[in-house]
């Protein structure tokens, strides 16, 4: 087991002495503020759940316990990162209004166009992938042409040879 020191040099590890926690059994809002913390700081820092658990064990709690404050903390690591992802989008819409302006007055319409498309892009108003659903009767090809399409041929080319035949 790590110590303290070697895990998060200057932050403790909160031990169950809370007052709180001494008349109702239950940890406060503030030990567990701090105890997610603790474990949200040491999966930023790469530790694998084993070591994080084996460090947290001071804490006295069931391995049900245990998994709500890794699963506390990777929501967490999830927020920040949504919304780390937005504050970037944001600045790119920034950027973007600002080259705008600049290629309107240079009257280059078509790299004005292709910033708007970018924009689109960033707001989510194309779709992320085009799906085909290919009703498929996988009984009608003949033993080459799967071969053919196991072998990397397109499958809608072989697709529609079988049925023109």
């Amino acid at each position: 087991m790590l110590s303290n020191e070697e895990l998060l040099p200057g932050v403790e590890i909160p031990l169950p002495t809370d007052e709180a926690r001494k008349l109702t059994g239950k940890a406060s809002n503030i030990e567990k503020e701090k105890r997610i913390n603790v474990v949200y700081e040491l999966m930023l820092m790469g530790y694998p759940v084993p070591v994080i658990l084996q460090n947290i064990a001071p804490w006295g709690l069931s391995k049900r316990q245990n998994q709500y404050y890794i699963k506390w903390a990777t929501q967490r690591i999830h927020e920040v990162a949504a919304a780390a992802q937005k504050d970037a989008a944001l600045q790119m819409l920034a950027r973007h209004a600002d080259l705008r302006k600049k290629m309107y007055a240079a009257a280059q319409h078509r790299d004005v166009l292709e910033v708007d498309k970018e924009d689109a892009k960033l707001m989510g108003l194309y779709p992320t992938e085009k799906s085909v659903n290919l009703d498929i009767d996988w009984n009608s090809f003949t033993t080459a042409q799967l071969e053919r399409i196991a072998a990397g041929e397109d499958i809608l080319k072989v697709l529609a040879e079988v049925k023109s035949e």
